[in-house]
């Protein structure tokens, strides 16, 4: 049973979110597009995935590798922080409440949220690519967990809390078991990959670091449960993202 306190700060920020749905602009069709889009895309790269498993179709040269990791963290690091950028210039950040820096709350008007959608599907839509040029087992579970993973991370960004805020919660709820699940089969899978035991272990340790990092995010969210506080979210989701993102960048200098 939830207690007075926690009654009183969900109370506040539903009230808060109701304000701020209201001040903001609708859902765009851009948005709606790349998201669709980019979903079909990931199928389509599953299909031709297991073209590549059965020997049908020719699949990327684990040389790839390196540089798809480099690019993908890139490419997304550089979006979030132009999303960053926008949101802070257009007054958007803090959020809903004067803590709020989390990701999607400067993801959640436009023209930020039209530059997280598209720009996250074009950059880490190369993570499918990178399990499917790596040279480890269980290539296209990989694949296939990698294009949940992306495709989830997506739906965060195309689905302003502002505007949808239950799928929001839903999604990011979806979106931190898909990653999860993701570094679960890739540290049970690409270690033995890696020639260099320095890597290797340094691949290893960032990656059950992801775990404590995704925990850490569950355990902050309480903080805006309990007491209407939104800073700690803020600062998890900063951890876990530097940790993953590092991770992916070891495993692919590995290979």
């Amino acid at each position: 049973m939830a207690t007075p306190q926690e009654n009183d700060a969900f109370r506040a920020s539903f009230e808060r979110t109701y304000k701020y749905a209201m001040e903001s602009p609708p859902l765009s069709s851009v948005v709606v597009f790349a998201y669709r889009l980019n979903a079909l895309a990931l199928v389509g790269f599953i299909w031709y995935a297991c073209g590549v498993v059965v020997g049908v179709s020719t699949g990327p040269p684990a040389s790839w590798t390196r540089w798809l990791s480099i690019a993908a963290v890139g490419g997304a690091v550089a979006v979030i922080a132009l999303t960053y950028a926008v949101s802070s210039y257009y007054g958007h950040l803090p959020g809903f409440t004067e803590d709020d820096y989390r990701l999607s709350a400067a993801w959640d008007r436009p023209p930020a949220t039209e530059l997280a959608t598209i720009g996250l599907a074009l950059s880490l839509d190369l993570l499918p690519l990178l399990e499917l040029a790596r040279p480890a087992p269980a290539r296209l579970a990989r694949v296939i967990i990698a294009c949940f993973t992306v495709h989830g991370i997506v739906t965060v960004a195309a689905t302003p809390m502002s505007k949808m805020r239950g799928e929001h919660a839903l999604s990011t709820l979806a979106f931190l078991l898909m990653l999860a699940a993701y570094q679960a089969l890739v540290v049970a899978t690409v270690p033995k990959a890696i020639a260099s035991k320095a890597l290797r272990d340094a691949f290893c340790t960032l990656t059950y670091a992801s775990f404590g990092a995704i925990f850490l995010v569950f355990y902050a969210f309480s903080f805006w449960v309990r007491f209407g506080e939104l800073y700690w979210l803020s600062v998890a989701e900063l951890v876990a993202l530097v940790v993953v993102f590092a991770g992916i960048v070891v495993g692919g200098m590995g290979a």
